[in-house]
């Protein structure tokens, strides 16, 4: 089935695809370390397969804010309402249009009414802070609201929550995506109405953010939409008329593959309250094709386990095979234990032999982030730390500055494999094996000394640093020549770009350096002459355009003619005496200039 934006009935009426083709780079090796913005962690340097253990964990969430608490059937609230904070997701800010380097850590809880929180962090490993307790003038730590949260006391029989985020960047929309799952409070009339699929419970949301420091979400939303799905929300990966998804489309977890095509992992939950595992591809996530294969993770299929099914995360292993994460409960209790799987077409999956790791994955995805040799697995409230069994990894490190002031924002590549200077001009490049790599900085209008850097990594020396750069804006110039109008040379001529000058040689040329990318206004002047243009104005230099030759002008003399007017004899009856001056008496000139 393919999902998408209004109308909503053409839409959801769309068939389920007659196959399902994903680009897996079979055979070929991924040009780069993979992003951990996009949810696929990279595992192709594993020595060994994927531990069943972790090595720490750490409590990172703790419930402190009145919506934290259920509202539903909770006349007491905020006080009781039971402790279910976690469902985390989490990014590192280090792109879209304010990056400060930080980690933007995403929550929420499961029962109404539930919003989705945020915590900050200057470290992987935390600690988070909210966001009511970085900024005092916020009233919680909410960035997105459900509508019908009431700080004064919501609704104890409101079902009404948003719930399960998780956030992956967009590089075409240059956007954070954010899928969500909301209540829908108008699944009577989506299940009356035959050109909606499944009874539409519960379905997942997008909401998008340019700048996340911002904390302004904005819900995906379409009045088409109106009178089956509440708030006018536009249900991405909605339910489904098979009965695996036909109740709630749900805790899903969103990726971006090495192809950089959308992976969809799913939990769909049945009328009758089973729960199961399928998954969903896009070229844009907005639009959704569902596997016709689904459910694919099954009780008696590739499963064990007869309750629950959870979508927990994706590794990237190499040569086109992936890692697929899920969790299965026992039927007689909803205690999931994570399973580990092995596929390259997310139809067919290998179970691992090993059984079942050890760690707690906790309700919802579980969402993954690699840090060199380390696994940081966010679940839960919590966030374990697991050992990757890899070679030596190696390093590189320094700081970037212009003008003896710390540059953020430089992009540093080391042959595949990148990091951005953060707010101290800092930035660390991990992950590296022995290896020889060119360390090159970039950043518009910047030139950096050196260009680049070579630097050789080996088992004795495997970290790199002070790798340092400066940084200098980019410079440019305005020229061309100035002449009189008779075509020759015009010498010393002032030119002006917008108080910068020069002054026209002996051949009438000029060059004004030293400007940085800009749009200026060029004027020329010189005593006794007019000139043709008066002005050149939008005179535009930078890295795209370069310099601006070609400004030039025309100058034309100016001329005068002065005298004094006489008289020639004296005027007896008037008392003037020869010679002297006369006022207001009228001179013509007439001739060739």
């Amino acid at each position: 089935m393919k999902t998408g934006s209004a109308p909503a009935r053409k839409v959801l009426m769309v068939g389920l695809v007659v196959g399902m083709t994903i680009l897996l780079c079979g055979g070929m090796a991924h040009a780069i370390l993979l992003d951990n913005n996009l949810k696929v962690v990279d595992l192709t340097d594993l020595t060994g397969p994927l531990p069943l253990d972790v090595t720490q964990t750490t409590q990172i969430l703790w419930q402190t804010e009145a919506w934290e608490h259920s509202a539903y059937k909770n006349p007491n609230w905020p006080s009781g309402g039971g402790d279910s904070i976690g469902y985390p997701t989490v990014v590192k800010n280090d792109r879209g249009q304010n990056p400060d380097g930080k980690y933007y850590l995403y929550y929420s809880h499961h029962d109404p009414s539930s919003g989705i929180g945020c915590t900050v962090a200057d470290s992987i490993e935390g600690p988070y802070t909210k966001i009511a307790d970085l900024d005092p003038g916020r009233d919680n730590s909410m960035v997105l609201t459900n509508p019908n949260y009431h700080p004064g006391g919501p609704n104890p029989d409101d079902t009404s929550h948003y719930s399960s985020p998780c956030v992956v960047w967009d590089e075409q929309e240059q956007l954070w995506f954010m899928y969500f799952h909301y209540f829908n409070h108008y699944h009577g009339t989506w299940t009356g109405d035959p050109g909606y699929p499944g009874y539409g419970h519960q379905m997942t949301a997008l909401a998008t953010c340019p700048d996340l420091p911002s904390h302004n979400w904005t819900i995906w939303t379409d009045p088409a939409w109106g009178s089956v799905s509440v708030w006018d929300i536009i249900p991405v990966l909605p339910t489904t008329a098979e009965s695996w998804m036909e109740s709630q489309s749900s805790y899903h977890a969103i990726q971006r593959l090495v192809n950089g095509q959308w992976l969809a992992f799913l939990r769909g939950t049945s009328y009758a309250g089973q729960a199961r595992v399928g998954f969903a591809t896009s070229t844009d996530g907005r639009s959704w094709d569902y596997f016709p294969q689904n459910p694919v993770i099954t009780q008696g299929g590739i499963g064990e386990r007869g309750g629950a099914y959870r979508p927990y995360f994706v590794g990237y292993l190499g040569e086109g095979e992936y890692l697929v994460v899920w969790g299965e409960s026992p039927l007689a209790g909803d205690v999931p234990d994570a399973i580990y799987g092995y596929t390259t077409d997310f139809v067919n999956i290998q179970r691992d032999p090993r059984g079942f790791a050890s760690w707690d994955p906790g309700d919802g995805l579980v969402s993954p982030w690699r840090e060199g040799d380390k696994l940081y697995l966010f679940a839960g409230k919590y966030v374990h730390r697991m050992d990757l069994p890899v070679q030596d990894t190696y390093s590189i490190s320094g700081t970037v500055t212009s003008g003896g002031q710390p540059m953020e924002g430089v992009e540093i590549t080391a042959n595949r494999h990148s990091d951005t200077t953060d707010g101290n001009g800092d930035y660390t490049i991990t992950g590296l094996a022995a290896d020889t790599y060119t360390v090159t900085p970039s950043l518009a209008e910047y030139t950096f000394t050196p260009a680049d850097n070579e630097v050789t990594l080996t088992a004795g020396a495997p970290e790199a640093l002070g790798v340092d750069f400066v940084g200098a804006e980019k410079t440019y110039s305005i020229s061309e020549d100035v002449q009189d109008d008779g075509s020759n040379p015009l010498a010393g001529v002032e030119v002006t770009a917008d108080g910068q000058t020069d002054t026209t040689d002996a051949g009438g040329q000029y060059q004004i350096t030293g400007l940085v990318a800009g749009t200026y206004t060029v004027t020329a002047s010189k005593t006794d002459y007019t000139f043709t243009p008066t002005e050149h104005s939008d005179v535009e230099v930078n890295e795209t355009v370069g310099d601006a030759p070609g400004i030039d002008f025309t100058g034309e003399p100016t001329y005068s003619i002065s005298g004094t007017v006489l008289t020639d004899a004296g005027d007896p009856d008037s008392g003037l005496a020869a010679d002297r001056g006369m006022a207001f008496v009228e001179v013509a000139c007439a001739g060739r200039r």
